[in-house]
């Protein structure tokens, strides 16, 4: 099967669904306490770590290094699939023997912590079926399959909270939604043979030689990028934390991209190392970076001008003090338009992803720790994303001595010069007629809408551009 190697189909599907996720917290901060939504977020907070601190992230990363092979790629795929299954329900088993006995989990209450024990089974096995879809190059199908659940899930989580407004049910919705998508997923797998139903030894060994230290990296991963999440989550209220994350803007169609372009850029990698072609590697990386900076250095500008609008809009006034994380937030998304570990999980080097993700969540963990108790949340904030870019800058000069390239090899300077560029001029005529408009609403709409216009025309050209 000749495979795809654009994201595009896979970006703009999974992004037309995520845009129902930006509604959820809309609607949760006009209809419930900021309390309420403050245990929602811890909720899935503790959730999103469930694959890592299960140790199955390493096998789902995995599909897309086993997908660029051949018939023993299809094989560790079934294995990966197999023990992915076996680990869902003993996680399950394990969460709900301990908030029985326990009464609670994670500083939640007994209610909420059954819900997470039911909640963490389909979180493994989630993303098997369309990732290993994705792997094997049926981008258009596992992008549909994806985009249709999630907008499935956004639907019926948003019905909750507007017909119940309570928590609970928002978090039942959730669970019975995915929980369906991963039934159907198994079922699918097994008849388009990405599932096996046996176990073989020496293919398992396999398996768990590339999956268990990328599986250890990321719990140290999660130490790297939530810091200062899980931190907080335990010192403040449920609703100063409530306002920390509402800054902590979750953009899901950003998000989505940048996933999306390393689902197809992993597999294309891994390829070209198999061939030994290190040029077109680095051509591979500066291409990627590019077609995320693109998108990400308009946004974070349009963050940064835009914020206190933004979450007045979004959050109401009552929760403007968000803004000021939102502002420093914003440049986490420069960061993630940098796919610094793409070329090692490509490589199958997961003893330097490994290693990486160890040195810098002990570093986390300590600038992280230090900035908070003196700064408190901000400081917490802006320790998380100096520990992010160092790590970021580091992996760049690594690739750059793997690959035998230069720095203009690697990053696009020209084209990051002219995004930057437009988006500074477009930003700065934006505060300029801003005292021209009655409210900040009106200015945010149009120069909002003339800023997205613009940028999106002067770049139009650059759709099929070459680095």
């Amino acid at each position: 099967m000749k495979r795809t190697n654009s994201h595009w189909p896979l970006t703009c599907l999974s992004a037309l669904s995520s845009l129902l996720n930006l509604g959820l917290p809309i609607f949760m901060a006009r209809l419930l306490p900021a309390a309420d939504i403050g245990i929602f977020r811890i909720f899935f907070l503790y959730l999103m770590a469930i694959p890592a601190l299960s140790c199955s992230v390493g096998m789902i990363n995995g599909l897309f290094y086993w997908g660029g092979k051949e018939e023993a790629g299809m094989q560790s795929i079934r294995e990966a699939g197999f023990l992915l299954s076996l680990l869902s329900g003993v996680v399950f088993l394990l969460l709900a023997i301990f908030s029985f006995l326990h009464g609670s989990i994670f500083d939640l209450g007994p209610k909420e912590a059954i819900l997470f024990a039911f909640a963490a089974a389909p979180t493994i096995l989630n993303s098997f079926y369309e990732s290993a879809t994705i792997a094997k190059g049926r981008i258009v199908w596992g992008a549909i399959f994806s985009a249709v659940f999630e907008f499935i899930r956004a639907a019926a989580m948003l019905a909750a909270v507007l017909y119940t407004r309570q928590i609970g049910p928002v978090i039942v919705a959730h669970i019975v939604v995915l929980s369906c998508k991963v039934i159907l997923g198994q079922l699918l797998a097994v008849k388009d043979k990405y599932l096996g139903l046996t176990l073989r030894r020496s293919q398992a060994k396999e398996v768990f030689r590339y999956a268990s230290p990328v599986s250890l990296a990321a719990i140290f991963d999660l130490v790297v990028n939530y810091s200062d999440r899980f931190i907080l989550s335990a010192f403040l209220d449920p609703a100063s934390f409530a306002f920390y994350m509402m800054g902590c803007l979750a953009v899901p169609p950003l998000q989505v991209f940048e996933q999306s372009v390393n689902k197809v850029l992993i597999p294309h990698m891994a390829e070209e190392i198999a061939r030994g072609k290190s040029p077109y590697v680095a051509f591979l990386f500066k291409k990627s970076m590019r077609e995320l900076m693109m998108i990400y250095i308009p946004a974070v500008v349009g963050m940064l001008i835009f914020s206190d609008a933004i979450v007045t809009l979004l959050f109401t006034k009552k929760y403007l003090a968000a803004a000021l994380f939102l502002r420093i937030y914003a440049f986490s998304y420069l960061l993630l338009g940098i796919p610094y570990d793409a070329y090692f999980r490509a490589k199958g080097d997961s003893s330097w992803i490994f290693r990486n993700a160890v040195s810098f969540s002990v570093l986390s963990l300590c600038a992280v720790s230090l900035l908070a108790w003196r700064f408190g949340a901000v400081g917490a904030l802006v320790g998380a994303l100096l520990v992010q870019g160092m790590m970021r800058l580091r992996a760049i000069f690594l690739l750059k001595e793997r690959l035998l390239s230069t720095f203009s090899e690697l990053i696009p300077w020209k084209a990051l010069t002219e995004f930057l560029l437009v988006s500074l001029s477009m930003g700065a005529i934006s505060l300029l007629v801003k005292t021209y408009f009655i409210t900040e609403r009106n200015w945010f709409f149009i120069c909002g809408f003339i800023y997205s216009l613009i940028y999106g025309v002067l770049m139009l050209r650059r759709w099929r551009f070459h680095v």
